[in-house]
């Protein structure tokens, strides 16, 4: 009844004078209840709009679990959120969170599911998030929320997948003294794409920003994650101290091309390995992760030849774009372009004693020699390391593209470049044709150079022309 009396006092006051009545604040709805399931005494917080978070105390001090009130649960939150520091006169001091793949496990939803939440914000007296994470985020279904604050210094350490599927989140507030949040960044699903801003302590020791937002470890080795919101961005400059690039760190920089700087980047799980590759460019379609082609004139075509799964790079920064083709390698590279290449594919086996069926370009040169795209030596052996001239690759293009039809026209006279006399005679055709097809141009000062040995970026040219036939 005591409550109703605020309310019908400004109803009459409206009612009498025609005045608007201020504003009452209505303060949440408590209640309290013993579960002798769980040994807990549980707390039912519910706002005036509805929605409701359910807190959990053991009903005896427990050594696993610190004192004070621990948010488990929690149902159609609405706008922006803030929570209770403490109820009755105890701290809310834990976040905890269960999701596990068996249908028949403990599932503990914590904050999961508040589509209609657009802000949350943390007590200070927060001290601890525990969570098994298995096959959910933490906020997983929660597609308005924009923003995540931290006002005191815990916890220390941010649970993994903490920040992962929230489609909205824009800005973020880390706690003081976090010292760890290596996975919090991560998610089973899809990174949040639009994040504008994280605000850091300055005086946190563990960690440190700099001016494109990037979010390092303390000793500069790591990146944890950027902001996501400049879409503009096309260049990152990382300091060489880094290592490792967390996975999904620069998800939604969707116009980043180029990373400048670091080290071995090996963050990423990518069939079996950790690797660069998938971690990083997987979410950024834009990016050549080859620094060594920057500026180079093969760059953009190194790039399409790497995103149509042709050619791999040499390391997982490098391309090595002016390094010699060799035979295995001019093998593999057609095999793939021929869609034929499949995970643990060994293929048929080679005639030549000197290609294992186990190397890697075992099955492209056992394809290869089916197909009489190419031949071995006199000796019997294929010799796979050796380098391959222009026209030697010429003429294996020309063999590949015959059956296929893609044999557009009669080949131009070859005597107006300087150097045509040192055509090879078997090579002749071959080489007409490259020229004719805009597959091998000249070189500078009028010269084909077909005696000269193909390079990694010449090939990943061809090999784009030779797709533009089709």
């Amino acid at each position: 009844m005591k409550k109703l009396v605020p309310l019908l006092c400004a109803l009459l006051l409206l009612l009498c004078t025609g005045m608007p009545a201020l504003a009452v604040e209505v303060e949440p709805t408590i209640e309290f209840e013993i579960n002798n399931t769980y040994h807990a005494r549980i707390c039912t917080y519910t706002f005036p709009n509805g929605g409701v978070l359910y807190f959990a105390e053991p009903l005896e001090e427990r050594e696993d679990i610190i004192p004070g009130w621990s948010l488990y649960k929690s149902e159609n939150l609405q706008g922006e959120i803030v929570i209770p520091e403490y109820i009755e006169g105890k701290p809310v001091s834990r976040l905890h969170f269960e999701n596990w793949p068996n249908p028949m496990g403990p599932h503990v939803s914590c904050l999961l599911s508040n589509p209609e939440m657009t802000s949350i914000t943390f007590p200070s007296t927060l001290r601890e998030i525990a969570g098994v994470s298995v096959n959910a985020d933490w906020f997983e279904g929660c597609s308005k929320l924009e923003e995540i604050i931290f006002t005191g210094d815990g916890p220390e350490k941010l649970d993994r997948y903490f920040f992962g599927s929230i489609p909205s989140l824009k800005r973020i507030t880390l706690p003081k003294k976090v010292a760890d949040i290596a996975g919090a960044f991560e998610s089973h699903y899809y990174r949040s794409t639009g994040l504008e801003s994280i605000e850091l302590d300055p005086e946190n020791p563990h960690f440190v920003m700099d001016g494109q937002g990037i979010l390092y470890t303390s000793d500069m080795t790591t990146v944890i994650t950027a902001i996501q919101g400049a879409a503009e961005r096309k260049t990152v400059t990382l300091p060489d101290s880094v290592h490792t690039i967390r996975w999904g760190a620069f998800a939604g920089c969707t116009q980043l091309e180029r990373i400048f700087g670091g080290n071995s980047w090996i963050k990423g799980f990518d069939k079996g390995e950790y690797t660069y590759g998938h971690s990083v460019v997987e979410q950024c379609p834009a990016l050549n992760p080859f620094q060594d082609t920057y500026g180079h004139w093969s760059e953009s075509v190194v790039k399409w030849a790497y995103d149509e799964g042709i050619m791999n790079g040499q390391s997982s920064r490098t391309f090595s774009p002016d390094t010699m083709v060799n035979r295995g390698m001019a093998c593999t590279i057609l095999y793939r372009f021929a869609g034929l290449e499949t995970d643990g594919d060994n293929g048929a086996a080679s005639p030549f004693p000197d290609v294992p069926r186990d190397a890697y370009y075992g099955p492209a040169v056992a394809w290869a020699a089916g197909e009489n795209i190419v031949q071995g030596y006199d000796d019997g052996l294929f010799h796979p390391a050796d380098s391959i001239t222009r026209e030697q690759l010429a003429a294996i293009l020309y063999r590949y593209a015959s059956p296929l039809g893609e044999k557009n026209g009669p080949g131009p006279e070859l005597g107006s470049f300087e150097d045509a006399g040192d055509v090879s005679e078997y090579a002749q055709e071959a080489i007409a044709w490259a020229v004719s097809a805009g597959l091998i141009q000249g070189k500078g000062d009028n010269r084909l150079d077909p005696q000269g040995l193909a390079t990694r970026a010449e090939m990943a040219a061809m090999m784009q022309r030779l797709q533009a036939l089709s």
